[in-house]
This record gives C-alpha cells, sequence and structure tokens, in this order.
C-alpha cells in the first residue's frame, strides 16, 4: 500500500506519483498505447469488450461533430455571428512592394 491508496486524487497528490495532467480521453488514447504498443494496433485492437474500446482514437464516439463552417459565436441575443476579417497587406494582393 502506498501512502495515496484511501486518498482522493487531488491535483498535488496526482504531481506526487507522477502523473502529467491530460484529458480524460487523452489519458484513454494513452491506455490502449500502453496495451497495445503502436498507433497502428491500435487501430486494429481486437477486444471490442474492453470498455474503453470506442474512445481509444483519443476522441468521445458519442459527442455530435460540429458542422463544417460552424465557427464563429453566438452574439447575446443568440445568432450565430462570424468574425470578420480585414485583409490587407500587399502579400494578399500578391503585390511584393517591388
Amino acid at each position: 500500500m502506498t501512502e495515496f491508496d484511501n486518498e482522493r486524487p487531488t491535483p498535488e497528490r496526482l504531481k506526487k506519483q507522477g502523473y502529467k495532467p491530460m484529458s480524460p480521453m487523452k489519458a484513454i488514447r494513452q491506455r490502449c498505447l500502453y496495451c497495445v504498443g503502436t498507433a497502428h494496433e491500435v487501430a486494429r485492437c481486437s477486444s471490442p469488450d474492453c470498455p474503453i474500446w470506442p474512445f481509444r482514437f483519443g476522441k468521445s464516439p458519442w459527442k455530435k461533430k460540429r458542422p463544417q463552417g460552424a465557427g464563429g459565436f453566438k452574439s447575446r441575443n443568440g445568432e450565430r455571428q462570424t468574425a470578420q476579417v480585414a485583409v490587407t497587406g500587399d502579400k494578399i494582393n500578391g503585390d511584393h512592394g517591388s
């Protein structure tokens, strides 16, 4: 038993144990890489009974994908806005100052 066995994991305690901060998805991906060795083998994993098998690519299969071109942000009234970028400069127009 270690001194941490019965204690709630806190960032400080985890760092003392040698863990590095990472997202749950990245942790799952790291576990899969540890289990089979290479990214190629993760993709070919033959253990669909494993509870983390659907997450082996480091992304949640349950999370909805954003539609293409859904960038921008919502304004206070809830309407989707896109950032307007003013592009100026000689490089954009192909004129390099000659």
